[in-house]
């Protein structure tokens, strides 16, 4: 149930990276501070899988652990660790996973292995699954998504454009925008993108702490989320507290997961 006390939920994050400085307790009480109080975390290796996994138990976090595609070719065994993280922990969702042409030297046939074996691994265990996608890859993620489709997908700091949204759309995919609507000057296509979202599959993010629209010699942190709604409400032309209403009952639809089929 929203109720007027209920708060935002930053839906991408990497809380694990903070863990390391020993900043997380002031990200955390900043957050707070904001009424940023719900986390999509998402793993992208092996290697920080046990940092999300240390964070699970926290009924704040939902933990998503995933092979992400700059380090596909990185592990050999990842796919039993995943599968044991996923049964350890029946609400993880599957993330961050997906295909990168632009920002990774990553073979991209290993990408598209290693996101087929994951959305296979989801489709079975009837978990969400968020979606990385950078450069020329929608067509080749979208035919990977409906070959094995999960309960739920979530394109996190969408950059697809309108060209293929009403496939996506029409897929039942969920749509995150975060710190980029806030950069100066604003990208015109990317308001009109938002404009172009359905009420009922938007979602808001900071990738903490990463994309701050500062630049790369700054850290995104969840308590920024409310200024990428404002941001989201004027462009959307609705109130802050009806996006906020819509964006939490998004959160609820999205995570939701079923009875595993099997593996």
């Amino acid at each position: 149930m929203i109720t007027p006390d209920t708060g935002w939920t930053d839906a991408h994050c990497q809380l694990q990276e903070f863990i390391a400085d020993g900043s997380l307790p002031e990200i955390r009480a900043r957050a707070a501070a904001f009424n940023v109080t719900a986390f999509l975390v998402n793993g992208t290796s092996p290697d920080d899988w046990l940092q999300v996994a240390s964070l699970a138990d926290d009924p704040a976090v939902h933990p998503h652990f995933g092979l992400h595609p700059w380090f596909a070719d990185r592990s050999d065994d990842w796919e039993p660790r995943l599968r044991d993280l996923l049964h350890r922990f029946p609400r993880a969702g599957i993330g961050e996973i997906g295909l990168d042409r632009q920002l990774t030297d990553t073979p991209y046939p290993r990408q598209l292995d290693t996101l087929r074996r994951q959305l296979i691994l989801a489709q079975s265990l009837r978990r969400p699954c968020t979606l990385h996608a950078v450069g020329n890859v929608w067509d080749d993620l979208l035919a990977a998504v409906r070959e094995h489709t999960p309960p739920a997908v979530l394109l996190h700091a969408w950059g697809g454009g309108t060209n293929n949204l009403k496939a996506w759309i029409d897929l039942g995919a969920y749509f995150s925008f975060g710190g980029a609507l806030r950069r100066t000057p604003p990208s015109r296509k990317l308001e009109d993108t938002l404009r172009q979202i359905p009420p009922d599959r938007l979602l808001l993010e900071t990738d903490a702490p990463w994309q701050d629209p500062r630049g790369k010699k700054h850290r995104s942190e969840p308590a920024q989320l409310p200024a990428v709604a404002e941001h989201a409400a004027r462009i959307k032309n609705i109130p802050l507290e009806t996006l906020r209403a819509l964006t939490e009952q998004n959160r609820t639809a999205c995570l939701r997961t079923g009875p595993p089929g099997g593996l």
